[in-house]
């Protein structure tokens, strides 16, 4: 990806969630990328592997 490249982030909700749970299934990523969508550092799995991290907000 271009450095000058810019991301547009959709917020994750409960309507948004089954449509980012299914690309991450298809696709890895990098811990910088999942931070920047909002996850957190949670621990390390492995060498090359990381548990990642968020909380969702409850439709009302």
């Amino acid at each position: 990806m271009n450095s000058d490249a810019t991301l547009k982030v959709t917020p994750l909700t409960t309507e948004t969630w089954p449509a980012f749970d299914a690309l991450v299934q298809r696709h890895n990523g990098t811990r910088q990328l999942y931070e920047r969508l909002g996850f957190t550092y949670v621990r390390p799995k492995g060498l090359k592997n990381c548990v990642m991290s968020m909380n969702v907000p409850a439709h009302p």
